[in-house]
């Protein structure tokens, strides 16, 4: 063999020698961009959901709201169409929590999802699984605070004392926060289910309510109930 022939098949050998490792790489690559752009998407579809569920928290309560259920669902899984990441066939509730920027609470919703590399075998695993939590806070809606508990009522006796009925004083919630709404009624006595705040845009002020005219007046604390709105 002729000596200018020998470096090009050296060059030839070097090449197939590292041609797995640099496909190995890229493939590596591929798969963590792959990974990192459906984890984007997840935490977005994730928002998504938490937001809606913020705007709608009553549709998962005492009186479910199939409509809005199936539309959190709906704009979950719209959003994340295309991203390689198969989600649950049911997707998670959200939960209501208390705390967060308004006293009515916030939304939580956890999606995970399964990621399919491209290279499995050379990877080590056939799957990833993704998670993604999101948080928003409820801007409307009735209050989520738990009913008080009910006190015992005591045995009868043989000449039974009738319980008066406990009387609350109505505060003046006109001009007031939605979240100083919430709590003068709370401290004032009342029970918290029966404020109900109509729709509006954040943490805005009360300028109506209905029934009018009830502010300072006494009125029954378990039973008396009052909407409030912008």
């Amino acid at each position: 063999m002729p000596r200018a022939a020998r470096p090009n098949g050296q060059s030839l050998v070097e090449f197939v020698l590292v041609l797995p490792v640099v496909l190995l790489i890229l493939l590596i690559a591929i798969d963590v961009g792959r990974v990192y752009y459906g984890w984007v998407n997840l935490q977005n579809a994730a928002r998504i959901g938490a937001n809606y569920a913020a705007l709608h928290p009553t549709a998962w309560g005492s009186s479910p709201n199939a409509g809005d259920q199936a539309t959190y669902v709906q704009q979950i899984n719209a959003d994340a169409t295309g991203i390689n990441c198969v989600l649950p066939s049911a997707l998670p509730t959200p939960s209501f929590l208390p705390g967060g920027s308004t006293s009515l609470g916030q939304a939580q919703v956890t999606l995970t999802c399964q990621f399919n590399v491209i290279a499995p075998r050379l990877l080590g695993v056939a799957t990833l699984q993704l998670g993604a939590t999101a948080f928003f806070p409820i801007r409307s809606g009735t209050l989520p605070i738990p009913s008080p508990t009910a006190t015992p009522v005591p045995t009868p006796t043989p000449v039974p004392t009738p319980t008066p009925t406990a009387m609350c004083t109505v505060p003046n919630l006109l001009g007031t926060p939605v979240d100083g709404a919430a709590s003068a009624w709370t401290t004032a006595g009342f029970a918290p289910l029966n404020l109900s705040i109509s729709l509006g845009t954040g943490n805005y002020i009360i300028q109506t309510e209905n029934p009018a005219g009830h502010d300072a007046t006494s009125q029954n604390c378990a039973t008396f109930s009052l909407t409030v709105g912008p």
